[in-house]
């Protein structure tokens, strides 16, 4: 019987074979409601329900120890959507991740601000409920809201920032915006988030049945 031959691979192939078999993306889990990341990690994992998907890189300071977890956290950038940055007080309040996804609702009566997406006037549009806008004319409001219209799939994904001017909130019934992309024609590929301003959001559809 005839021994096989062994085959020598040279530093520069072991290392390409190694960074084949090494995973492209880590999942960076953290707090919705903080930012704060709980664990990054190669693996998914259901002990935790929110994770940015990042390349190797970008986790790599951390993984040696040069940076720490707890001097960043997870944020929504409105250029590039849901990214890393420092915990720096004044950048972390500007950018801060603490947004509501706003969820369908079938009492939009008890929310305080609504989204209606509408096929019929192919659009969005925004209004607040009574109660709100009784309760918001003592307390005063902030000058604009930031919708962010996010593909589901991807949150990394930004679609599209629609800024609505408070004091059109608060005066007319509602406020209208028209879509951009037939992207935005399909709710359920569609994720819509606001920075926590009011108490409660809710969603509604309405469908073009012609």
């Amino acid at each position: 019987m005839q021994n096989d031959e062994l085959i020598y691979f040279t530093e520069e192939e072991l290392s390409q074979v190694f960074a084949q078999a090494a995973p492209k993306n880590y999942f960076v889990y953290y707090d919705k409601k903080t930012g704060n990341i709980l664990s990054v990690t190669n693996e998914k994992t259901d002990k935790f329900e929110h994770f940015l998907e990042v390349e190797k890189s970008v986790i790599v300071p951390f993984l040696e120890g040069q940076q720490s977890i707890n001097d960043y956290c997870v944020a929504y950038d409105e250029k590039i959507g849901l990214t890393i940055i420092p915990k720096e007080e004044e950048f972390f309040i500007r950018r801060t991740n603490i947004f509501e996804i706003i969820k369908p609702t079938t009492a939009p009566e008890d929310k305080e601000f609504i989204v209606e997406w509408n096929m019929k006037s192919w659009g969005w549009y925004f209004y607040l409920t009574p109660k709100a806008r009784a309760r918001l004319h003592e307390e005063g409001l902030a000058q604009r809201v930031a919708i962010f219209v996010t593909d589901a799939s991807d949150l990394n994904l930004l679609l599209r920032i629609i800024y609505i001017d408070t004091s059109l909130l608060l005066f007319k019934e509602k406020v209208y915006h028209p879509f951009i992309s037939t992207k935005e024609h399909d709710l359920s590929n569609l994720l819509v988030s606001s920075r926590l301003v009011f108490e409660t959001y809710g969603l509604t559809k309405v469908y073009d049945n012609n």
